[in-house]
Formats: structure tokens, C-alpha cells, sequence
């Protein structure tokens, strides 16, 4: 008796510290444990640790929280702490009321922050945080919206961007083989996952039109991907270009009263005026002069005195068009036929030739001192008694830096960058082919607080600056840093450097090499900004191949990953229709972040003795339908004779 009260006891005990919330049930990774909780709130799942995941699981982890207070529902929010993201969610409790909950919950790769909130039967609020982190399986990049044929202009550069994306937030490389005339560099990342990059050339002339096959990658480190991208330079039909005639002057009578002018022109397929494959013609504005050359390069007049006046003339040159046409010029906004170039010029005819004068000039003040990156705008106005328009040509420091052909009003603006500070000469020339007047100013730049150089090559104008645009080509083979210290070819500085980084990267003294490239700025504005872009350590082998178990390079070509790219056999994909890397099925699972779809497994077909216990159901039914039909009649008759016996007797 006495022990049947103790289990009595004991469980209305148990059934009290349930009730009241002390005892509580912890499932963590299906794990049973109890712990003491009279009021706080406790999350058991997930901890303060670290979650790995295997290939082809789903990013889910359990959450389990419990309290010792009555909720029914819990909100959750879960941050990606490296990229300062988060999702939220919630679970209820399907029979209301309880002092725990789980569920799962999708998790961020690296760094989570996981806070819980749940709300009391009060009304009041209890939230509770923990951090974790998770382990993902490494995937391989893919290369993404790379076309398979990119078309470019001859005369024009290539840019053409593509992303690669890494679920697994990687340092990409990418790289294009082979390199010349075109090269790859990382452009910009998009969140944390894609990167994208260029495709880009300097400008490309007529030695480089054709066709070129590519190969772009993208690596990791440990995986990779590649595309082959066919990329073809369309030619075009360049027009002629015709040298600046300028104006011109004769006289009816003396040493000046004949024109007698060869006119340059070149054309890139057509050559020069005296190829025989140009053709030339005059265009007049007015009345033709009919004893001035035609079809000729050469501009020969002999004036009379009908001929008097200014005469306004289009000198045009026109080539062949080219012989082979790309079905896809109409890209290039042409169709390669032939193309024509004029230029216009004004000849005068006088029996007394008068200069041109300059009337009024701005500034006024030809002493001009002014701060550097300051502005001045400069203007004259023309006057030339025979009614020529006259040229103008405007030099600072004797380079010719603006010409105005046959106007009578000139205006600009010039900005003097810090790289002109000092004293300065800018001069202007006017002419009517024959006389001549001119104006100079005096400019001072000061160095008022210049702290920037701008980059040469610009000249002033505006102050526009040089972009450059860094090319450089494939890495030579690794050469042995000893040898190449003993033989000369490495200064002491140069070898102590590499030594350094050989024995950061864990090369020792037999091991340690380097290699260099050659890098040119596409756009010739700057000099390479460090030695990294050159030279760099490798891992030194007498016999680099591609079964040496070392990433390097040979042959002309440098590896993607361990002997595979370059000139190795191509490296495993995610795209190559090859089941390898680790692969669940070809192209999917394993390293490739393409899930393998579920084929759902085919029902077996049904044996023999199924199909008879299924008859002998159905006959069974069959049976029992009938005996119930049976019995319902057989009631039915029964009842329908019993009205009519008590019918029958009444009556």
C-alpha cells in the first residue's frame, strides 16, 4: 500500500512540474536531456557550434526552442553575418499551447545569427540569439550569359562582359586563352556570389580581322569551368582620307597666277593617289571652272580674268569597297561597298591680293596669368578685304592645337592643367592660302596649390584624363631562382624578394622559381603600377608537364588547375557531359550546384496472386451487394403483404 502511494506521489510530482512549466524536454539532434527552466526561454537547437554539410543535402537545420511558459507559436529571423542578410519565418504549434516547438529552418553558408521571438499567454515578448556557423560543400563556378560567337569591328575594341557564378562566395579567377589581341579581367562582384568580367581588346585595325577561338574560364582553385567562345574581328571598308587643302590664293598675273597642288590621300585597302585605284572629282559651288583639273590628285588652274572672285570647291576622293563582305557588317553600320571622302576649300582669284586682318581677339589683355585647371576663352573675328574666309590655326607652344577652316569668327574654350604649369606661348595664324596675320598671348600658370599631376598625353583641352587599360600576356615557364641569381638574370634585390614569397608559399630553395609576362596599357596613358602585374613565384620543376601534380606552365599556355587547361586535357565541368568530379549523375550533384532531378521509382507490376485476391474481393463485394439487395426485397415483399393482410382484415 505504502509503495502504491509513492508511485502516486511520485507521478502527480512529475504531472505538477510538467504543468508548471519546471521541467522541460530538450530534442536537440535527437538527443533527450532535462534541465531545469522555471521562466526563460532556450534554444536547444541549433548551438554555439559548427554544422557540416555533405553534398547534396538540403541547407536545413533543426530548431527547437522551449520555455517554461505556455506559447503557441514562434517567429524566427536568421542573418548571414558576412553579407548582412536575412530571412525571417515562423512555427505554430499544432495543438496550441505548449512549452516547446521545432521545425527546420534554411541557414546561410559561414556566419549565422539566429533570434528567436515568442509571446507569452501574458502578451509579453521573450526572444533569445545564438550564433552558428555552417560548412557547405565546395561547388564549382559556372560560367553564365557568355555568348558562344561575339562579333567586333575592325577600328573598334572589344568589351563584352559575362558573370560567373559561385554559390560558395569564392575568390574567382578567370582567364581567356589564347591572350592577343584579346584579354579577361574581373570587372565588379554583384552581391557575394557573381562575379562579372571583361572580354576586352585595344583597337583592333585591319592586321587583325578574323576569326578567333577562345576558351574562358573561371576557377576556384579546387574546381572549375569553361566555355569556347568564337570571336570574330568584321572588316570594313575604310574611307579615303584626304589631306587639308586649306584655302587658297592666285593672282591673274605674276609668279602666284597658277594653282599647281598635288592632294594627298591615303586609303588603308586602296593605298595612295597614285595607286590607280582611287577615284577623284571636283564639286562646284557655283560656276565650275572648266580648265581646273578633274579626276586628278592633282589640282592644276591657269586663272583668267573671267574667273575673277571666290570659288567655293569639294575636292572628293573615292576607293573600291572591299572584295570579301561578312554576312554580318550591318553590324558595323555599313555593307563594305564603296566609300567617298571630300573635302572643301576655297580658291580665290584676284588681280590684287590683300591679307586678312584680325579685327577683335579676346581676351584683350595678351598677358594672361591665371591659376592651373582655370579656363580661358578665347575668340577673334576675320576680316579679308577679296572676300576669302580665311584659316586659322591656333598653337600653344608651336603644337598645333585647333584649326578653323575658311570662318570668320573663332571660339574655344582651354583648360591648363597642372601639368602646364610654367610659361606659355599661345599664338594664332590666320590666312587666305597666300598672306597671313597672326595674334599671341602670353600665359603664366601658377602653382597655387597643384597637388596632382594630370597624365601627359593630353595636351590640356578640357583637362580630360587617360584611363589606362592594363593588358598582359601569358606567364612564361617557371624559371629556378638560384640559377637564374647565379647566371645573372636576377638582380640581389629581385632574388631576395622572391625568396621571401617562395618561403611564404612553402617553396624551399631547390623548389622556388619565377615567372614573367609582359603587360602593356592598351590605352598608352600610364606606366604599370607594380611588379605583381610582371613577375610572380612558382613552383620550380626541371620538366614542367601535364603529369607533374603542379599547377604551372608550359608549352605556351599555363594550367587552369592541376594538369588540366592550357595545353593539358581540358579540366572536369559542370557542362562537359562527363560523369567525373565526383558527380551524383553527369552534370549534377556532387561539386556541380545543379540539383540531379528525382526520377520517382516505377510501381512493380502486380504478381498473379494479387490479381486473384483482387477478383476474390471484387466477387466478395459482388456477393454481399447482392445478399443485401436480396434481404432488402425479401423486407420490402414482407412489409408490403402485412399492409395488405391488415387492409384485407379491417375491410
Amino acid at each position: 500500500m505504502k509503495k502504491k502511494k509513492s508511485f502516486m506521489l511520485l507521478g502527480s510530482l512529475i504531472l505538477y512540474f510538467c504543468l508548471s512549466g519546471v521541467l522541460a524536454l530538450n530534442t536537440n539532434q535527437g538527443n533527450l536531456s532535462l534541465f531545469f527552466n522555471p521562466q526563460g526561454l532556450i534554444i536547444n537547437s541549433p548551438q554555439n557550434t559548427t554544422y557540416t554539410f555533405l553534398s547534396g543535402e538540403n541547407h536545413s537545420l533543426l530548431i527547437n526552442v522551449s520555455s517554461g511558459f505556455l506559447f503557441d507559436s514562434l517567429d524566427y529571423r536568421v542573418k548571414d553575418i558576412k553579407n548582412n542578410v536575412e530571412r525571417e519565418g515562423s512555427l505554430l504549434n499544432a495543438g496550441g499551447n505548449s512549452y516547446s516547438i521545432s521545425g527546420y529552418f534554411d541557414v546561410y553558408r559561414a556566419s549565422n545569427l539566429l533570434t528567436v521571438f515568442v509571446e507569452d499567454v501574458n502578451g509579453q515578448i521573450h526572444n533569445k540569439s545564438v550564433v552558428f556557423f555552417v560548412k557547405f560543400p565546395n561547388s564549382a563556378p559556372v560560367i553564365q550569359n557568355l555568348s558562344n560567337n561575339i562579333y567586333v569591328c575592325e577600328n573598334s575594341y572589344l568589351s563584352h562582359f559575362f558573370n560567373s557564378y559561385d554559390a560558395d562566395e569564392d575568390n574567382l579567377e578567370v582567364d581567356i586563352s589564347p591572350k592577343y589581341p584579346f584579354y579577361v579581367h574581373s570587372y565588379m562582384y554583384l552581391g557575394s556570389t557573381i562575379l562579372v568580367s571583361e572580354i576586352y581588346s585595344g583597337i583592333l585595325r585591319k592586321n587583325k580581322i578574323g576569326l578567333y577561338e577562345e576558351t574562358v574560364s573561371v576557377s576556384d582553385g579546387q574546381y572549375s569551368d569553361y566555355k569556347k567562345v568564337n570571336i570574330t574581328v568584321i572588316e570594313v571598308n575604310n574611307a579615303p582620307v584626304v589631306q587639308n587643302i586649306g584655302v587658297q590664293t592666285i593672282w591673274l598675273v605674276g609668279e602666284n597666277s597658277t594653282l599647281n597642288k598635288t592632294i594627298l590621300v591615303t586609303d588603308t585597302e586602296d593605298g595612295d593617289q597614285d595607286s590607280g585605284k582611287l577615284n577623284f572629282s571636283l564639286i562646284f559651288q557655283g560656276e565650275n571652272l572648266f580648265n581646273l583639273t578633274q579626276n586628278s590628285s592633282l589640282l592644276y588652274f591657269k586663272a583668267t580674268p573671267d574667273d575673277l572672285g571666290v570659288h567655293n570647291i569639294s575636292f572628293c576622293a573615292k576607293d573600291r569597297g572591299i572584295s570579301s563582305i561578312h554576312p554580318n557588317i550591318s553590324l558595323c553600320s555599313q555593307n563594305g561597298s564603296s566609300l567617298t571622302s571630300c573635302i572643301n576649300f576655297s580658291l580665290t582669284i584676284t588681280n590684287e591680293n590683300r591679307a586678312p586682318t584680325i579685327t577683335s581677339y579676346s581676351p584683350t589683355n595678351l598677358a594672361q596669368l591665371i591659376n592651373e585647371t582655370s579656363s580661358i576663352n578665347f575668340s577673334i573675328t576675320k576680316y579679308d578685304p577679296d572676300e576669302t574666309l580665311p584659316d586659322s590655326y591656333w598653337y600653344l607652344d608651336d603644337t598645333l592645337i585647333y584649326y578653323f577652316p575658311e570662318s570668320l569668327q573663332d571660339s574655344f574654350i582651354y583648360t591648363f592643367d597642372c601639368d602646364l604649369v610654367g610659361n606659355h606661348k599661345l599664338k594664332v595664324d590666320i590666312t587666305d592660302g597666300a598672306l597671313n596675320d597672326s595674334l599671341s598671348w602670353s600665359i603664366n600658370v601658377s602653382l597655387s596649390g597643384c597637388s596632382v599631376v594630370a597624365p601627359s598625353g593630353g595636351g590640356g583641352g578640357g583637362g580630360k584624363t587617360c584611363e589606362s587599360k592594363i593588358a598582359c600576356n601569358e606567364w612564361a615557364i617557371c624559371q629556378n631562382s638560384e640559377k637564374s641569381l647565379t647566371n645573372g638574370s636576377l638582380s640581389g634585390s629581385d632574388y631576395r624578394t622572391i625568396k621571401d614569397l617562395c618561403d611564404y608559399n612553402g617553396f624551399n630553395n631547390l623548389n622556388c622559381g619565377f615567372q614573367i609576362r609582359t603587360c602593356i596599357d592598351l590605352n598608352n596613358c600610364t606606366k604599370l603600377s607594380s611588379k605583381n602585374e610582371t613577375i610572380r613565384v612558382c613552383n620550380y620543376n626541371t620538366e614542367p608537364s601535364c603529369f607533374d601534380k603542379i599547377k604551372n606552365c608550359h608549352d605556351g599556355m599555363c594550367e587552369l588547375l592541376v594538369d588540366c587547361g592550357g595545353s593539358c586535357q581540358a579540366c572536369p565541368t559542370c557542362s562537359d557531359n562527363i560523369l567525373n568530379q565526383n558527380e551524383e549523375k553527369i552534370d549534377c550533384g556532387g561539386p556541380c550546384p545543379i540539383d540531379c532531378q528525382v526520377e520517382s521509382p516505377k510501381s512493380p507490376l502486380p504478381s498473379p496472386k494479387s490479381y486473384i485476391a483482387l477478383i476474390i474481393i471484387l466477387l466478395l463485394i459482388i456477393v454481399m451487394i447482392y445478399i443485401y439487395v436480396r434481404i432488402y426485397l425479401i423486407k420490402k415483399e414482407k412489409k408490403r403483404l402485412m399492409q395488405k393482410y391488415f387492409k384485407d382484415k379491417n375491410d
